[in-house]
């Protein structure tokens, strides 16, 4: 990462009339000119940003966050995003972590206000490890747990993380195991480690993140994953000591070329099981076209429904159309699912839109809805989560415009009501590519995110403001 500083090499007010938000003026009180350094070390990275000009190009808050650690920022209200929509989330960031060589993947949160994250993380032999963390209510680390994968392969490492009613924490990840291989582990509230499970399913899919995998936890304690298994979605059931209950494959058209994942899962209170992923359809063309799909089991597996959306490219014949997040309010057994999709808002094929859609609990679709960037590129929802009173938090990323590279990607977060109306939207810059990839809620409604900043992990918990 480079940094900011004072130079002549750019020529910020021209830069920022150029790009800012449509009716918005430039903040005239920051320094005109700035030049991009990539002379930081790599021991100690410094990002610093005015809450003038360079707050606005950002739409972030003040901060310097040095090396790869508990740097906490102060917290503040982000204003505006470089797409033009107003940052109205009424929140403020209460504590940031970033962790240097890794990436963030999912993201949990107790009843006592303890987060957790699992992702990867380089050792010192250039290996990816399955890595997990857990956090107390103000961002202090309680814990750090790491599984070798055994591979320097970059699809491998963690993916899922939930809770039970006990505190137990359940990790799943890839490791290799021959072939890659799905492994689940058991954490005990102090990152005891109680079991683990391996299994070597040939998980392998048409790109890389087709070796993710997904995780989910009911109220017996009992868990189901979700990945891929020779290209077929691949759903499985254990009890609390990782005992299999069950199995099912979905596996596509009866055609060689049919690529199907499993991407995320979720359970609820009833302890049936919701999987989306995509699924390969019929094209026109050498490319088959990918369909999100969704399905939900009752708690012994038996299919109870399944729904499939198609983004209706005007591009034929692009494979763009995947579910990527999960979530079951559970007052109401409505099912969330986010993800992409190569829609009619994304004429140009370059990559999708983010898309949410809402299921009632027999499949019916409820309604849906859909998120194009400024640039028409590749914008993606990884993440979703539903709050007590039924609003509902989608994570990802977008692309936007970028003096530099030209093009980057930032963290986007919105939030619906139960009705799919926008409440509001929040983005995160760093000035380097941001990903978002896990989103979760507390009972206070406090918002915990995780991603990748900069080839970092990324943690930050926001607090909600109650406007009255």
């Amino acid at each position: 990462m480079g940094t900011v500083t004072a130079g002549n090499n750019l020529d910020l007010s021209k830069w920022l009339e150029t790009y800012k938000p449509k009716g918005q003026s430039v903040y005239k009180g920051a320094a005109k000119k700035y030049s991009y350094s990539k002379s930081a070390s790599k021991a100690k990275v410094v990002a610093n940003r005015s809450r003038g000009a360079l707050g606005l190009m950002f739409g972030c808050d003040s901060r310097s966050v040095v090396g790869a650690s508990d740097a906490q920022p102060k917290g503040d209200v982000d204003r505006k995003d470089q797409s033009g929509f107003k940052n109205s989330c009424p929140i403020t960031v209460k504590w940031t972590r970033t962790h240097a060589g890794g990436q963030g993947k999912a993201i949990a949160v107790d009843s006592s206000g303890n987060s957790y994250v699992t992702g990867k993380m380089r050792d010192v032999a250039w290996r990816w490890n399955i890595w997990t963390t857990k956090y107390d209510p103000n961002g202090k680390t309680l814990w750090t747990k790491t599984k070798n994968s055994g591979s320097t392969t970059a699809n491998l490492g963690g993916n899922g993380i939930d809770i039970d009613g006990g505190g137990n924490v359940y990790v799943s990840g890839t490791l290799n195991l021959g072939k890659d291989g799905v492994w689940a582990g058991k954490y005990d509230t102090n990152g005891k480690l109680l079991w683990s499970q391996a299994t070597q399913i040939n998980v392998h899919g048409f790109s890389y993140t087709d070796n993710e995998t997904d995780l989910a936890v009911d109220k017996a304690g009992n868990f189901s994953v979700t990945t891929n298994k020779s290209f077929d979605i691949w759903t499985s059931k254990y009890d609390t000591k990782a005992n299999l209950l069950w199995t099912q494959t979905y596996s596509g058209p009866s055609w060689s070329a049919s690529y199907n994942s499993g991407k995320a899962v979720a359970v609820d209170k009833a302890g049936n099981s919701y999987v989306t992923g995509y699924a390969s359809v019929y094209g026109s063309g050498a490319w088959k076209d990918w369909n999100i799909w969704t399905r939900k089991y009752d708690p012994n597996g038996k299919t109870l429904w399944t729904s499939t959306h198609n983004g209706n490219s005007p591009k034929p014949d692009k494979p763009d159309d995947i579910g990527y997040g999960i979530a079951v309010d559970n007052s109401n057994g409505n099912v969330y699912v986010v993800g992409t999709h190569n829609g009619a808002m994304h004429p140009s094929g370059y990559g999708g839109d983010i898309w949410l859609g809402k299921y009632d609990p027999n499949g019916k679709t409820l309604w849906t809805r859909s998120y194009a960037g400024s640039v028409n590129r590749s914008d993606e929802g990884r993440g979703v989560a539903v709050d007590k009173k039924r609003n509902v938090y989608v994570i990802g990323s977008t692309t936007v415009p970028d003096s530099l590279t030209p093009l980057k990607s930032n963290i986007w977060i919105r939030k619906y009501d139960s009705n799919g109306k926008t409440l509001c939207t929040q983005t995160y810059d760093s000035g380097s590519d941001d990903y978002g990839t896990g989103i979760a809620v507390d009972k206070a409604g406090d918002v915990y995110v995780t991603g990748t900043s900069d080839r970092s992990i990324f943690v930050r918990k926001y607090k909600q403001i109650e406007i009255k």
